[in-house]
Formats: C-alpha cells, structure tokens, sequence
C-alpha cells in the first residue's frame, strides 16, 4: 500500500489510508502469477465480529476501497463506486453499476462479485442487469443480458457462463472462413455457454425459447439489447491511467 497517510492497527486488522494530495493511495497484490493495481480516494480495512449465538461468534474482516476505484490488471480492467474484498470468503464485490473488462469483452451489472481460489479466479457473478458485449471488430457485437449472470473459470479462463431469467443473446455467425454470415437472436428463459479458449463452442436454451437468424443486410442497430453501452473510455489502460 502506498499512500500519504497510515493508520493501521493490526491486533484489530484495522487500516485507514488516505491522501490530501493530487493523487491517490495506490494498493497492489499478487493474484494468478501477475500484479493487480488499484486506486480509491481511500481504502481501509475492519475486522466484524458476528455474534452467531451465546457460544460462538465469526470474525469477518473486509477491505474496503470507496469513491471511484479503478483496478488494472494484465488481463482484466475494473472500474466501480466501490468494493469490499471478504479475507474469509476471497470475494470481492463491486457496487453502483461496475465495470469489468477482459481482452475484448465488456461486463456490467448492477453489482458485481468474483471469486478467487488460491488468489486465482475461479466464480464471477453479477446481479440484476448482468450484460456482456464481445466484439473482435469494434463493428459487430454479440451480446448477453439476463438477470443473473454466472461465470465459472478453469485456471484463470472462463469454461462456462450461465445467464438466469429473462435471458437475451445476440450472436453473430461466421462459417469455417470466418466470415460474418449473419446474426442469431434468441430469448429464453435460462442460457448456458460453453467456452473453447476465448471462442464459445456451444450454447444451451431452456425453457420458452425463441429463436431468429437475420442476414447481414439486416439493421443491426435494431438489435442491440436495452441497455447496451460501451464503456470505452473509462477503461484504465495501465497502471498510470488509474
């Protein structure tokens, strides 16, 4: 942790750091082999003590980062309001319409938590009004919304996503060239992709689905989901941009 100012209490796991400069604390961690950065007007760690009953008590101790958190790590980019960081659970959850970024694709929702196993990421899930954009061209971009979104990770990379409640994709087709062909749009009520390195390799429809494939020529405007945003130039582009 770099800051201009520490407080910090370790028999309470307590810590408080701040800056009254132009610049910002700046905390930094080990996770999957590569160094995660990240900035807030201040960060500051508590210890919980939970009273469960009369005999038995659980002490949770958080870290807490608050007013404009911005995260930059090799391979994902975070930007929120806030977050807290459970040592007990190793979760972190992000508050007031996160933003996350992975190579070339967007997530949003109104709140957001990942799981780490072993400081790598195992479980991401985002509640109410989980999206995700992908675009390998900037030009065309397949799409997931649904009220749950649930990501499930295998040494670091995500293997399957599930997509609960009121489920909506976007998907452009391409044939063995990889030229677009068209562009499928399907709602259901529940939806599970199956991930092949960053590429998916099969998805899933359950119950009440509803399905249609468009040409190209079609106005893909028009099928954009509610809600669809590009968060561009918000995304930290390094550790000097947080």
């Amino acid at each position: 942790m770099y800051a201009d100012h520490m407080r910090y209490k370790g028999n309470e796991n307590f810590m408080l750091a701040y800056n009254d400069t132009g610049s910002r604390p700046h905390f930094t961690t080990l996770v999957d082999t590569s160094l995660m950065h990240m900035k807030a007007d201040t960060f500051k760690s508590i210890r919980q003590i939970k009273i469960i009953d009369s005999l038995k008590t659980d002490t949770l101790d958080y870290f807490i980062g608050f007013n404009k958190v911005r995260l930059f790590k090799d391979d994902i980019q975070m930007v929120c309001d806030s977050l807290t960081y459970s040592l007990k659970d190793s979760v972190f959850t992000l508050f007031s319409d996160p933003v996350m970024w992975s190579d070339t694709t967007q997530l949003t929702g109104d709140t957001m938590m990942f799981y780490l196993k072993n400081k790598v990421m195992d479980r991401l899930v985002i509640k109410e009004n989980g999206t995700v954009i992908n675009s390998e061209d900037l030009i065309f971009y397949n799409q997931v919304k649904g009220r749950l979104v649930e990501g499930y990770f295998e040494k670091g990379k995500m293997k399957k996503m599930k997509v609960d409640g009121n489920a909506e994709v976007i998907y452009y087709l391409k044939d063995d060239k990889k030229l677009y062909i068209g562009v499928n749009q399907s709602k259901s009520s529940n939806i599970t992709f199956k991930m092949s390195g960053s590429q998916i390799s099969d998805i899933l429809f359950y119950i009440d689905v509803k399905s249609k494939v468009f040409p190209m020529s079609v106005n893909h405007e028009s099928l954009k989901i509610k809600g669809f945003r590009l968060e561009s130039e918000s995304r930290p582009k390094g550790v000097d941009d947080l």
